[in-house]
């Protein structure tokens, strides 16, 4: 059987450039609409069965706010954010696009913010790094998967915080199309496209380039934020 994980790392390796669009639900807000329909499940139970109008009330009550909740995330709770990743003399550049204002970059080594017109160094790295493009990288593949004719590579990865994430990465032929991560669905676009850039602000680039990493010309231009 082949090395799924060597095999991973030669399409990751003919991968240039980049894009993907990553949204993230709050914590906090999927813990509330869980225990929500927990609730709406056994309240409808129990007055099913016992004929207890209070429980049929109380079910009634959690579902309209698990509906009101759900409508309410869609529009402004969700974390969205364009990842782009850039090669430049072999150095994989990560961008984190937030807002035309707020852009995240890193070369693996530093991370910097674009943030409120400043640039500052920022400690806690890029954001939901299990779900940035190479994450999958740090798994362990021991099998493989097929579903509407499209192939997987199945593996886990433990943090050093304890959790487990189960990674599913969709491949083709050359390339990594995408992968999800305990669910959670990315997929990449305009894989090694020539005709897409990205525009980053000026003071941004200007710090980039002070600490000695090239930005590919072609690839990458400054927006006028």
């Amino acid at each position: 059987m082949k090395d799924l994980n060597k095999e991973l790392e030669k399409k990751y390796e003919r991968m240039g450039k980049l894009r993907a669009d990553i949204s993230v639900m709050p914590r906090p807000f999927t813990i509330t609409i869980y225990t929500l329909i927990i609730i709406s499940v056994v309240g409808l139970l129990l007055s099913f069965l016992l004929g207890i109008t209070i429980a049929m009330w109380v079910a009634a009550g959690s579902l309209l706010v698990v509906i009101l909740m759900y409508f309410i995330a869609s529009r402004i709770c969700p974390v969205r954010y364009t990842e782009v990743m850039v090669k430049s003399e072999g150095k994989r550049l990560v961008f984190q696009v937030l807002s035309e204002k707020n852009v995240i970059f890193s070369d693996g080594e530093y991370t910097l913010e674009y943030k409120n017109k400043e640039v500052k160094e920022r400690p806690s790295g890029i954001m939901y790094p299990e779900l940035s493009y190479a994450a999958p990288l740090k798994a362990h593949y021991t099998r493989t998967e097929s579903k509407s004719n499209k192939m997987f590579y199945v593996g886990d990865y433990t943090t050093a915080e304890g959790k487990k994430i189960v990674y599913k990465v969709q491949v083709s032929v050359k390339f990594v199309d995408g992968f999800s991560a305990n669910g959670k669905k990315v997929v990449f676009d305009c894989i090694n496209d020539r005709s897409t850039g990205l525009g980053i602000p000026a003071a941004l680039a200007e710090e980039i380039i002070k600490r000695g990493t090239v930005l590919p010309k072609n690839d990458i231009f400054l927006s006028k934020r």
